[in-house]
């Protein structure tokens, strides 16, 4: 997918080469990681992975001062660099700087972006336009380049794109050109670098809880509840989500991953139909919503995502639940007129009893749907 060109990718080799033979040894030194934009954020969540895996995080963002309390609060050693990566004269000197004090770079992330205004496209300005592309793209190709420089053989470099560069979020055409240009950059450079064993891949995240988002939902251009129903995984991810997509990337586990694009979205670029993706499973269930009951430490139960008011009752029967068995009960529940509620039990063998226990006026109504789904209906 990233090469297309005459010839061959690599150098022809006289027999197998011994990277086919047997999977890499895992690095267990410490990497020199450099995340730009890394203060806050989804970036400043990568910093803390890497950090916490033991590696040297140097953390380049243009807030110099929010950079250097994170580094400062991160376990270890690490560095913190006052940078704006558009402009080319301060990347270039920063690599520099760092080339003389480690001797190389492992891992780059190219987190630092910017996002244009929701403005029509009949409103928008080029110095606009100029501006996202200046940090989100130029600035990523410029600190890659510089950071090719500074590494060996087994370095990566990950790009943070943008699920907008597959499924667009008009008005943002500045933010939506600037990201589809990044996956181009990957796939490129994979291409050139990878005989020389530099791999390259694009951290693709959706809808990520992050104060920027808190602050277009605040704003009300966007609508935090339908975007998690259009989610099938019925939630928005976190911060944490992407940065361990990045860590696993960066990992030897990934070393024949190269040019790609791992979009860490919940699925939302994989759902094309009609509808709510999120409860067009449970509309097989008679409309019902679905809560995913797990067990946890002690007699707390720790349910996930409830997405409505739910009565004492229903929730007694979770607890129940989760209490009862150390597997994770999938449960669906509808709130219907006259308080009546209908629960699913994709494990009635062993949940029905203990949920009629719970709860006497509990009643199996027979209906199967699928693999061993069966439809309660209880009194709220």
């Amino acid at each position: 997918m990233s090469f297309n060109q005459p010839g061959d990718a690599h150098p022809p080799v006289d027999g197998a080469l011994q990277a086919e033979l047997s999977c890499p040894a895992e690095c267990t030194d410490a990497r020199i990681v450099l995340v730009t934009g890394g203060a806050k954020s989804i970036g400043a969540a990568v910093a803390r992975r890497f950090a916490a895996n033991g590696d040297t995080v140097v953390i380049a963002d243009k807030d110099g001062t929010a950079a250097a309390e994170l580094a400062t609060s991160l376990p270890g050693k690490h560095l913190a660099k006052s940078l704006d990566v558009a402009v080319e004269s301060d990347v270039v000197s920063m690599f520099e700087e760092l080339r003389g004090r480690f001797g190389y770079i492992d891992v780059l992330v190219n987190s630092a972006d910017t996002a244009d205004r929701i403005v029509p496209a009949i409103e928008q300005l080029s110095k606009q336009l100029e501006h996202v592309l200046d940090v989100n793209l130029t600035g990523a190709f410029t600190c890659a380049r510089e950071a090719i420089k500074a590494m060996r053989p087994g370095g990566v470099i990950l790009n943070l794109g943008s699920i907008d560069s597959f499924l667009p979020f008009a008005p943002r055409h500045a933010y939506g050109a600037s990201k589809a240009g990044m996956d181009m950059l990957t796939r490129c450079m994979a291409a050139e670098l990878g005989p020389v064993g530099i791999r390259t891949a694009t951290v693709a995240p959706g809808h990520i809880r992050t104060p920027a988002l808190a602050q277009l939902a605040k704003a009300g251009r966007i609508d935090l509840a339908a975007i998690g129903r259009r989610i099938p995984m019925g939630r928005m991810g976190r911060p944490e989500d992407v940065a361990d997509a990045s860590f696993f990337l960066a990992s030897s586990d990934a070393s024949y991953i190269n040019g790609s694009i791992l979009y860490v979205d919940g699925g939302w670029t994989s759902f094309g139909d009609a509808g709510n993706a999120s409860e067009l499973y449970d509309e097989c269930f008679c409309g019902g919503r679905r809560l995913i009951a797990r067990p946890s430490q002690g007699d707390r139960p720790s349910i996930m995502k409830p997405r409505l008011h739910d009565a004492p009752e229903v929730l007694e029967i979770q607890a129940c639940a989760c209490r009862a068995h150390s597997r994770s009960a999938d449960v669906s529940i509808t709130r219907r007129n006259h308080g009546i509620c209908h629960f699913h039990s994709g494990r009635p063998a062993w949940l029905s009893p203990i949920l009629r226990k719970c709860h006497p006026q509990l009643h199996r109504t027979g209906r199967r749907f699928g693999a061993g789904w069966v439809q309660h209906r209880v009194v709220c």
